[in-house]
């Protein structure tokens, strides 16, 4: 095996690993929060770990804490958007199962790319539109299929659920936007503790305003799960800047895309879930168009290339 092909094998088991940690969350999420965990707990348990363990290694490695002031504005953005994504994404799981929540966030990359049209004040291209119009359907197929039409609580709940996981995505989307600038400036671990410090700092004004209770889980399995957040969250992360070096991004967001496979698969073998046909229906249209967003990716640059 030559160099080349050990350095993509490597890089594409890296991909795929990172990738299940992500999926990990979501399970995880929904034990420690059927062990009487809040989302808001959750979300601290996440900053805390990432804080914690990032810090630490900057003391360690006797790496500089500072931070030039020109930084913090886009820095301050970056942390508003991580701490939207990840209470979002995290308190989803109390109203909408891990199989249909999954499904709805992974809107995120086509919303990247529509942000980055709309920023650079150009429509975005047909082609963009019509995958994403086709996710929209499916996510619209999948959350529909989980209504009781006319049973005002079901609907309430599930509608509730969507609602945070699509915030959770238009996070993601404007964190990916503005995370890569400050990547090329501010070295990797101070980004992580900074992002995830600050991200502690807003729990804070969030909690006075909402009064939403940090409640911790009733049992050592819960709280582990709710450890695990944290964990897999931190290492997803770290291994995926690692991916970028063994192979070009195009190609890493298609591996990528075993993500929301893994999630749905570990929903229904890990937490019992029972999606039904139609809402499975929906998903792959979703799984569809992201595909199909990469391919068309890997096909424009290897015509600029």
């Amino acid at each position: 095996m030559s160099v080349t092909s050990s350095r993509l094998s490597l890089g594409i088991a890296l991909a795929l690993l990172s990738a299940l940690f992500f999926a990990l969350v979501g399970p995880s999420s929904s034990y420690a929060l059927g062990d009487g965990a809040s989302p808001l707990s959750m979300t601290v348990g996440r900053f805390l770990i990432g804080a914690a363990l990032t810090g630490g290694y900057m003391i360690l490695t006797g790496q500089d804490f500072r931070i030039q002031k020109t930084q913090f504005p886009r820095l301050l953005f970056a942390t508003a958007m991580l701490f939207l994504l990840t209470l979002a994404f995290l308190s989803a799981f109390e109203f909408i199962p891990v199989s249909l929540g999954v499904v709805i966030f992974y809107l995120y990359p086509l919303l990247v790319a529509v942000m980055e049209s709309l920023f650079a004040r150009k429509l975005p291209p047909l082609s963009q539109a019509l995958l994403l119009l086709l996710a929209f359907a499916g996510v619209g197929i999948a959350v529909g299929s989980n209504l009781d039409l006319g049973n005002l609580s079901v609907d309430g709940t599930v509608v509730k659920g969507a609602l945070w996981s699509a915030a959770a995505a238009v996070g993601l989307a404007s964190y990916f936007l503005v995370v890569k600038p400050l990547g090329d400036v501010i070295p990797l671990a101070k980004l992580i503790f900074y992002v995830n410090a600050l991200c502690l700092v807003l729990v804070i004004p969030y909690q006075l305003l909402t009064g939403s209770p940090v409640e911790l889980p009733s049992t050592g399995f819960g709280i582990s799960a709710l450890s695990a957040i944290g964990i897999f969250y931190l290492f997803a992360g770290l291994i995926q800047v690692h991916v970028l070096k063994f192979m070009p991004a195009s190609n890493a967001a298609m591996i990528y895309n075993a993500e929301p496979v893994f999630a749905v698969g570990l929903s229904i073998v890990v937490l019992g879930e029972t999606p039904g046909e139609i809402q499975l229906l929906g998903s792959a249209l979703v799984l569809i168009a992201l595909v199909a967003f990469c391919l068309l990716n890997l096909r424009q640059n290897s015509a600029t290339s």
